[in-house]
């Protein structure tokens, strides 16, 4: 019996990062004795959908796994389940990753016919041997950590035990050689320029001769997180660390298979047992690695800690502090202090380690003066040493997952539907959508979206500006503009007399950021780059920051959406107006986690059924 899995694509463009989930699963069907299988990874490959469909029928599966690690990817799953189903009839279609959190809609909506719940690697060997020894789909109901219809009852099993730490990503590297290009995950960190990612540049152990030839790859050293953020959803429960003897031979198979000498971290929740981490620092120092970690709480941090890791190789480390204001961790429930995130990002940088500053904004309960906040945050933690590039901050926007408390705040406030189809619709909105994505993301907040939308670059102008008067303009030239001018495509014509003179008389206006000014701009609105303007015109951008709605308006019209940006600027005018009326609105401040409003005030709908409500408030 030939068993296929496929990822979908999860994102508008391809990531570095390895499909471990799947690779993990495919290493314990091998070692459950199930071997006819296959893996086609359509995320990393990107092929045509009529190439994917066509080559999927060609292999003839009999069980079809769908691997939909985020539900933004759910209508290539629809379409591609269909499609299956209509050339393969007799074809078992499973789904695993966190869209199963949405199973009620998968299986109704779609041709999948069972969900899997919580880590693939037990529940999908039970399933496969059951199906291969019966093939009897309702036998299969026996299974624990499985969603499906039987005689039209919405069968939820519950979960399956969690596999051993031992276990934890236990992948075969072969497996993702045959289905992909290898070179997309194994490279070398310095591209065609000679140049290196900014997490390295600043660290001269990078440029040791002997790493001169060395690749980046990935590993993870855990499973699990500590924190139950409300924006995010997670199967697992608990932490899980991969004992060092194992990471050891993990590490080694990597140096030796893909001349590994740079190493990316990719936990969600690196190092937060004190003991652990000090084991781990112990033992990835003997291999002369420099590795970085993306993934680290606020409270894992102290000036001990990091020096220790720097001593053993790390590089970078970078947290999810995601705001500035305590009221909003709150919201968040990150269980930390304001203080924690102020410390971590201070430590860091005095150890001597690259870190940046990630945010979401936009939860239930931001105001204009929790935004304060966080710029006033962002503008302490990206300008502690002159060395920081203030523009590397990443701001997202609140996105609503299934499986998340966020998600059920929108639908009880009818920003989702509460029916399955405007469930579905949802869905189909999000797919293949960036938290990055201004169109399709809700407004949680009290405020006119067409000015939460000016939020993410107020706080990036204010944070440039903030540099720039601290250190000086020489200086953000030579930090900043530099390392920017690269995102501008081709060279820069030569500058003609008329220019020249156009040109001395707006630099006083523009406050001088460059020489040739009006040129970066041409090429910049030519290259359709025209929302970095802001790095280039740090100061006349902060002195025109006020007008950020006008331009978002522009933006829009230049992209063509000109009824939802009609629809945004009249909701941002209305508030206005009833903003002078009545002297200033009212800001909606929580004092508490989403989870507990939900749980207090809100309670569950009654249209849910009792086999989903477990999936709905998450693990």
């Amino acid at each position: 019996m030939n068993i296929l899995f496929i990822t979908t694509p999860i994102r508008p463009r391809p990531t570095d990062f390895a499909p471990i989930g799947v690779l993990s699963i495919l290493q314990a069907m091998r070692k459950n004795g199930i071997n006819n299988f296959d893996f086609y990874n359509i995320d990393a490959e990107r092929p045509s959908y009529e190439d994917a469909l066509n080559n999927i029928i060609s292999r003839k599966p009999d069980i079809f796994v769908i691997s939909a690690v985020v539900s933004t990817a759910y209508e290539y799953t629809k379409r591609i389940s269909n499609d299956v189903r209509a050339f393969l009839p007799n074809v078992l279609i499973v789904l695993g990753g966190n869209m199963a959190a949405s199973a009620e809609i998968i299986l109704k909506k779609t041709e999948v016919d069972v969900c899997v719940t919580g880590e693939g690697e037990i529940t999908n060997c039970n399933i496969f041997k059951q199906y291969i020894k019966t093939k009897d789909i309702r036998e299969l109901v026996h299974i624990r950590g499985i969603v499906m219809y039987l005689d039209n009852e919405l069968i939820n099993t519950g979960y399956e035990e969690q596999i051993p730490k031992e276990d934890v990503y236990d992948v075969n590297w072969n497996d993702l050689e045959k289905a992909s290009d290898i070179n997309q995950f194994f490279y070398s960190p310095f591209n065609k320029a000679g140049e290196l990612p900014y997490w390295l540049r600043e660290d001269s152990r990078a440029y040791q001769p002997h790493r001169r030839d060395k690749l980046l790859g990935q590993l993870a050293a855990s499973k699990g997180c500590v924190s139950r953020c409300t924006f995010c959803h997670r199967w697992t429960q608990g932490m899980r660390y991969i004992p060092f003897d194992i990471l050891a031979k993990r590490i080694e198979e990597l140096i030796e298979k893909y001349n590994m000498g740079f190493l990316d971290i990719v936990d969600e929740n690196f190092g937060t047992d004190k003991e652990w981490l000090e084991g781990f620092c112990a033992m990835i120092k003997k291999y002369d690695l420099l590795w970085r970690v993306s993934g680290i709480r606020v409270t894992t941090a102290s000036p001990d800690k990091l020096q220790m890791m720097k001593r053993s190789g790390c590089i970078s480390a970078t947290y999810g502090m995601e705001t500035g204001s305590s009221d909003m961790l709150k919201v968040m429930e990150k269980r930390v202090r304001i203080e924690d995130n102020y410390n971590a990002i201070k430590w860091t940088i005095e150890a001597g380690l690259h870190t940046s500053i990630q945010l979401v904004l936009g939860m239930p309960g931001e105001t204009t003066r929790t935004i304060k906040e966080t710029s006033r945050f962002v503008q302490y933690g990206m300008s502690i040493h002159p060395d920081q590039n203030p523009s590397l901050i990443s701001i997202n926007y609140a996105q609503a997952l299934p499986g998340t408390p966020l998600y059920e705040y929108a639908r009880h406030h009818k920003m989702i539907g509460q029916t399955l189809a405007e469930e579905e619709q949802y869905l189909l909105e999000i797919s293949d959508r960036n938290a990055s994505d201004t169109l399709t993301t809700l407004n949680f907040t009290n405020y006119p979206k067409l000015e939460c939308e000016t939020w993410r670059l107020l706080i990036a102008i204010e944070c440039n500006h903030y540099y720039l008067q601290k250190y000086g303009f020489n200086h953000y030239k030579k930090k900043v503009l530099e390392g920017s001018y690269n995102q501008i495509n081709g060279e820069l014509p030569r500058k003609g007399v008329i220019m020249s003179l156009i040109g001395k008389l707006i630099f006083p206006l523009l406050g001088p950021t460059h020489k040739n000014q009006l040129l970066i701009l041409h090429r910049l609105i030519k290259a359709g780059k025209i929302g970095t303007l802001y790095v280039f015109y740090p100061r006349l951008s902060f002195r025109l920051r006020r007008f950020l709605p006008i331009y978002l308006m522009f933006k829009y019209i230049a992209a063509r959406e000109y009824i939802y940006g009609a629809k945004l600027f009249l909701e941002y005018f209305k508030h206005k107006m009833r903003a002078l009326r009545s002297n200033g609105l009212s800001e909606n401040k929580l004092d508490k986690s989403l989870r507990s409003l939900i749980k207090e005030k809100i309670g569950t709908l009654k249209e849910d059924s009792q086999a989903v409500k477990a999936l709905r408030v998450g693990r």
